[in-house]
């Protein structure tokens, strides 16, 4: 299984990183943005009153998929989504596990439905008057080449662009034994099988059994914001950011990589690998 996408408006969101172009110059100075006080960015696709409310995975999802629709060219209700993350909002889980533990008739309702892994799918497919497919995707630290995997083939499938969105929240002390999360953020881009103006790359993509996994982010920044459940998509967010061609083997599973050949700043049409350089699906 193969194929070739082109990338367009990638958007990048963090409490020091407010939009895609200040993450590529943090990156290509290899230096830590300066902080601005952790505040999570402002959905501004809400109307005012569900903005205040909203919790941080929507918060983050919603603002970097409107981030990239705006810089790739493209309307919110026209494009079919993917959402991806490894725990979903990790603080609202947190909340309601402690509240079920002690004073199980205070569950918040409001909480309890922003807790469903698709709440921000479902959120952006109101907020943008969107009825096209969304897909909501979660495969522990496998999520993000998942999600993305699910977006190329729904690209390949339809031959039609394709909004993908990752997000990932910060964990609670008590659950990062076990569940990495100490920067929250998200990326989103738009894969589409045409070229366009709005296209910053292209990459052709198959599905690798040897098992290779991706090699780790270079930069400072990049290695700050791997400590989420984003940590094997951020290589390849790094190689985009920088603008650098090359290959970049995301994990699936323990044997299995989605394997990403970059050409980055070159929006030239893609052709899969030769066949034989492909694993059997």
């Amino acid at each position: 299984m193969a194929g070739g996408a082109y990338l367009h408006g990638p958007a990048f969101v963090a409490p020091a990183i407010p939009d895609w172009q200040a993450l590529a110059d943090a990156m290509a100075r290899d230096e830590l943005p300066a902080t601005t006080g952790g505040r999570l960015p402002r959905p501004e696709l809400l109307a005012a009153g569900d903005r205040r409310r909203a919790p941080a995975s929507v918060a983050l999802a919603l603002e970097a998929g409107r981030m990239a629709l705006a810089a790739g060219g493209h309307t919110g209700a026209a494009l079919p989504s993917v959402f991806t993350s490894a725990h979903g909002d990790l603080a609202i889980v947190d909340t309601l596990c402690s509240t079920l533990a002690t004073t199980p008739l205070e569950v918040s309702p409001t909480r309890f439905l922003n807790s469903i892994h698709n709440a921000p799918a479902g959120l952006w497919s109101m907020a943008t008057a969107n009825r096209q497919a969304t897909t909501a995707v979660t495969a522990g630290r496998y999520s993000f080449a998942t999600g993305l995997l699910e977006a190329l083939l729904q690209c390949a499938a339809d031959d039609q662009a394709v909004l993908f969105i990752a997000y990932e929240t910060v964990a609670p002390e008590r659950l990062r034994r076990t569940v990495g999360g100490r920067v929250p953020c998200a990326f989103a881009m738009i894969v589409s099988s045409q070229d366009a103006p709005a296209s910053v790359a292209s990459f052709s993509w198959s599905l690798d059994n040897r098992g290779a996994g991706c090699h780790g982010p270079r930069t400072a920044p990049g290695r700050s914001l791997a400590d989420t459940g984003m940590d094997n998509g951020m290589a390849f967010i790094e190689m985009l950011a920088l603008r650098e061609p090359g290959v970049c083997p995301l994990p699936l599973s323990g044997g299995q990589v989605l394997r990403l050949d970059l050409a980055a700043g070159d929006a030239r049409p893609v052709a899969p690998p030769p066949s034989g350089s492909t694993g059997s699906q």
